[in-house]
C-alpha cells in the first residue's frame, strides 16, 4: 500500500490523470509556440576510466561528482551528471545552426569538451566515448550508481515495479549484469533538432523513425559487456531489456506495453503505418482529442502517459511534472514539448558513440544533413512492424555486411535493401542518402559565396562535412569498419572470444584503450579505410 492507505495502482492512476490534465491544460499554448530557426545539438556521453601502465589493466573512474563540481561552476549547461559515477555528459553551449560553417564547427566543439574534462583528469586517467567498457558488469558495479536523486528515484521505482526481473540473460551466454539498471550505464550519441512548430515536429519525428535502425547499424559498438562477447553488436536490446520496469502482466500484455527504452511504436501523423499494438486507454485518447490532437498523436501521449511515473514530482509545478513523466519513456525517436523560450523539438537516440570526435561529428552532422536534404522532401515512413523487424536486424552482428533493410523512398524505392545501397545508391532507383545530400551541399554553397569563416589554413566548410559523407558512405560500403568489427577483431587476435560468452582478460581491455587514447591517430586511421 502507498501513503494514507491508497494503492501503489491508484496512487499511480492518480499521477496518470493529474498529467493528463496539465497536458490538456497547456496544450493550446504548446500548438501556438513558433520558431523561425533551425538549430540543433548532439548529446555526448563518456566514460571515465583508470588505466594501470604499469600492470596493462584498466578500470572505471567513479569520480563525475568531483568533476562535474568544477564544471559547472566553469561551463554552465555544457556537462551533466549521467546513470553512472563513472559518466559524463556534455552538449554544445550553444545549438548550431545548419549554415555549412555552422555544420563545419561540430567536431572542433567536440573536441573542446573533451579536452575540458581531460584537463580535469588524474596522470592515469583517460575520458573515452565508448558505448560501454567491455567490463562493466563484472565485478559488482551496482554501487557506482550516480549520486543524482534523479536516478537514485528512477531506480528505486523501478526495482519496486519490477522487483522480479533483476538481471537478464543475453543471448543464452549465462552473462548477467550485476543489477538491472547497469545498461543505464551504456553511453550514446544523441542528436536534438527543432522544428517551427507542432506540425513539423511530428514530421521530422515521423521521417526519423525509419532512419533510426539504419544509423544504429552504421555506429555498431558494442560486441562485448560483462567482460564477455556477445552475440550481437549494438547495446539496443541490452540496454531495453536491462532498464525494463515491466512487472510479468505487463510483459505479457496483448496491448502492446514495450519496455520503457525501445523502439518506437507509433508515429504522430500516420495512422495507416501505425500496425503495432499500443496500450492507449480509450478515455485518455477520446480526451486529448477533444483537446485538439489528432488521432495518431493523441494515442502516442495516452500510451505514454498511461506508463508508471519514475520520478517523484511532490511539490513540483504541473507542467515540469508532465516533463518529468514524459522524460522517463524513451523510444528509438521521441518527440520533446516546449518549455519555456525552447521551440519543439525531436530528439534522435540509437546511435552509439564512437571512439573519436571526428566519427561522432560525422555521424551527427551527416543525421542532420540528411533530414534537411531528404527526409524533408521524400517520404520514407513504413510500417512500424517492419522498423522494429530492421531495429532487430540492425542489432545483429557485423549488420552493414550481412543484412537486408525494409526501405521505401517514395517515388523511387521499396522494398528490401542493403544499407550500400540505401546510403550510396541503388541502380537507377535510388540516387542514396549521400549523394543527394552532396547535391544539397552543393546549393547551399552556391547560395553561400564566399562564406568561409576562420583563417585561410582552415579547409572549406563544405570540404570538412563532404569528408564526413564520405566516411559514413565508406561505413555504408563496409570499407570502414564499424567499431563492433574493430573490437572483435583486437580481441580474436588476443586469442580470445572464441564463441560468444568466453571470458574476457582485463588486459584485452588495456590494449583497446591504448589502441584509442591516441584519438588523433585513430581517427587519421578511420579516415583512411
Amino acid at each position: 500500500m502507498g501513503a494514507n492507505g491508497v494503492s501503489e495502482d491508484d496512487q499511480q492512476l492518480q499521477l496518470q490523470l493529474r498529467h493528463l490534465k496539465t497536458l490538456i491544460d497547456l496544450w493550446p499554448g504548446f500548438i501556438r509556440v513558433t520558431y523561425d530557426k533551425v538549430t540543433w545539438g548532439d548529446e555526448v556521453e563518456y566514460i571515465l576510466v583508470n588505466v594501470d601502465r604499469t600492470n596493462g589493466e584498466v578500470d572505471l573512474s567513479p569520480r563525475n561528482d568531483e568533476l562535474l563540481a568544477i564544471l559547472d561552476r566553469d561551463y554552465p549547461g555544457v556537462f551533466e551528471h549521467e546513470a553512472y559515477q563513472y559518466m559524463v555528459e556534455s552538449n554544445p553551449k550553444d545549438p548550431f545552426g545548419i549554415e555549412l560553417a555552422d555544420l563545419a564547427s561540430v567536431e572542433g566543439d567536440m573536441k573542446k569538451r573533451r579536452d575540458i574534462i581531460s584537463s580535469l583528469l588524474k596522470q592515469n586517467e583517460e575520458v573515452l566515448t565508448l558505448t560501454v567498457l567491455p567490463i562493466e558488469g563484472k565485478d559488482h558495479y551496482g554501487h557506482l550508481i550516480s549520486n543524482k536523486s534523479r536516478y537514485h528515484d528512477l531506480i528505486k521505482k523501478s526495482e519496486r515495479i519490477a522487483a522480479d526481473q533483476y538481471g537478464m540473460e543475453i543471448n543464452e551466454a549465462s552473462m548477467f549484469l550485476d543489477d538491472h539498471i547497469h545498461a543505464a550505464g551504456v553511453c550514446g550519441l544523441q542528436v536534438t533538432i527543432s522544428a517551427s512548430d507542432y506540425k513539423k515536429a511530428c514530421w521530422i519525428n515521423d521521417q526519423l523513425i525509419p532512419l533510426g535502425p539504419l544509423m544504429l547499424a552504421l555506429t555498431a559498438a558494442t560486441p562485448a559487456v560483462n567482460g564477455k562477447m556477445i552475440d550481437s553488436d549494438t547495446r539496443w536490446y541490452v540496454h531495453g531489456e536491462l532498464t525494463d520496469d515491466r512487472n510479468a502482466q505487463q510483459r505479457n500484455d496483448e496491448r502492446g506495453i514495450p519496455p520503457r527504452i525501445s523502439t518506437a511504436t507509433h508515429y504522430l501523423q500516420n495512422d495507416a503505418m501505425n500496425d503495432r499494438n499500443i496500450h492507449a486507454p480509450a478515455q485518455f485518447v477520446e480526451s486529448l482529442i477533444k483537446a485538439g490532437l489528432e488521432n495518431a498523436a493523441a494515442e502516442y501521449f495516452a500510451h505514454v502517459l498511461t506508463r508508471n511515473a519514475l520520478l517523484d514530482t511532490t511539490g513540483k509545478e504541473s507542467d515540469d511534472a508532465l516533463r518529468g513523466h514524459l522524460t522517463t519513456f524513451c523510444p528509438h525517436v521521441r518527440i520533446k514539448i516546449p518549455e519555456d523560450k525552447i521551440p519543439w523539438r525531436v530528439e534522435f537516440r540509437p546511435m552509439e558513440c564512437q571512439p573519436s570526435d571526428f566519427e561522432n561529428a560525422a555521424f551527427a552532422v551527416s543525421l542532420v544533413m540528411i533530414q534537411q536534404a531528404v527526409l524533408s522532401k521524400i517520404d520514407i515512413q513504413i510500417p512500424m512492424t517492419t522498423i522494429e523487424e530492421n531495429m532487430k536486424k540492425a542489432n545483429m552482428k557485423n549488420a552493414v555486411l550481412e543484412q537486408e533493410f525494409w526501405f521505401f523512398a517514395k517515388g523511387h524505392f521499396e522494398g528490401l535493401a542493403t544499407l550500400d545501397g540505401i546510403f550510396n545508391g541503388i541502380d537507377n532507383r535510388w540516387p542514396g542518402f549521400i549523394p543527394l545530400t552532396k547535391s544539397w551541399i552543393n546549393n547551399k554553397q552556391q547560395q553561400q559565396s564566399s562564406k568561409q569563416t576562420g583563417t585561410d589554413t582552415l579547409p572549406p566548410p563544405a570540404e570538412v562535412i563532404t569528408h564526413y559523407l564520405n566516411f559514413v558512405s565508406a561505413r555504408a560500403s563496409g570499407a570502414a569498419s564499424t567499431p563492433a568489427r574493430w573490437i572483435r577483431t583486437l580481441i580474436e587476435s588476443e586469442g580470445e572470444g572464441e564463441g560468444e560468452g568466453g571470458q574476457l582478460d582485463r588486459g584485452t581491455y588495456y590494449k583497446m584503450i591504448e589502441a584509442l587514447r591516441n584519438r588523433d591517430a585513430w581517427a587519421e586511421a578511420i579516415k583512411a579505410q
